[in-house]
């Protein structure tokens, strides 16, 4: 019993933590940002990669996104399916402790601050070989501009994501460098959106630009 308030402790800690810091995760942001698409295919190829490192089988999405197929966390220990509180009741939780309402109906994004939340809060019982990045945090990071939302699919920025083209990872994920990638592109139609060689020009021009500062 102990135990299981320590838990649901962090869990507050963590959602007034972004409250805190991140109160725009929680509001409906449409700004197209090139970053956000980036952000979202990079997330995808770490779920990806999860799943064929935990011997899972890799599904592409289709028109809509699944909780249950996305909590890397209950692949990782499924132990723990019975100490998180399942998403409906979370966001009840929310709303009546924090007055504070998740994204729903055709958005994505409550699933995701909910599995970045306990992400945060089991982190240490989802080892391998040793400490795991939170996968879900780029995504909180394209919730402070734009939304996964569905509409004709999944869009982010105004786009339909196609799954075959997933393939794209992010040298990294600050915020300097997502900034710079959204000065360097503007999304005209569907045009704009930089492939993984483009990003990697990026990366360099970037580095190269901090070092000489």
């Amino acid at each position: 019993m102990i135990e299981i308030m320590k838990k649901k402790e962090k869990v507050d800690n963590e959602i007034k933590k972004l409250l805190l810091n991140e109160k725009n995760i929680f509001s409906e942001n449409h700004n197209n940002y090139v970053s956000s698409i980036l952000l979202f295919k990079d997330y995808i190829s770490k779920l990806k990669d999860y799943k064929i490192l935990l011997f899972n089988e890799y599904q592409t999405f289709g028109l809509s996104l699944n909780l249950e197929y996305n909590n890397l966390i209950l692949d990782f220990n499924n132990n723990l399916r019975s100490e998180i509180l399942p998403y409906m009741d979370f966001r009840n939780y929310l709303y009546e402790n924090y007055q504070t309402n998740l994204l729903s109906g055709r958005y994505f994004n409550g699933f995701f601050i909910y599995l970045f939340i306990y992400w945060e809060v089991y982190k240490n019982e989802l080892t391998l070989d040793g400490n795991i990045s939170n996968p879900y945090y780029g995504l909180i990071k394209l919730f402070r501009n734009d939304c996964i939302h569905r509409y004709e699919g999944i869009n982010v920025s105004n786009i339909t994501m196609r799954s075959s083209s997933m393939n794209l990872k992010l040298p990294s994920i600050e915020d300097d460098f997502l900034a710079y990638i959204d000065s360097k592109c503007k999304l005209i139609g569907s045009a704009g959106i930089p492939n993984q060689e483009k990003v990697n020009e990026l990366w360099e021009e970037f580095k190269s630009l901090n070092k000489n500062e």
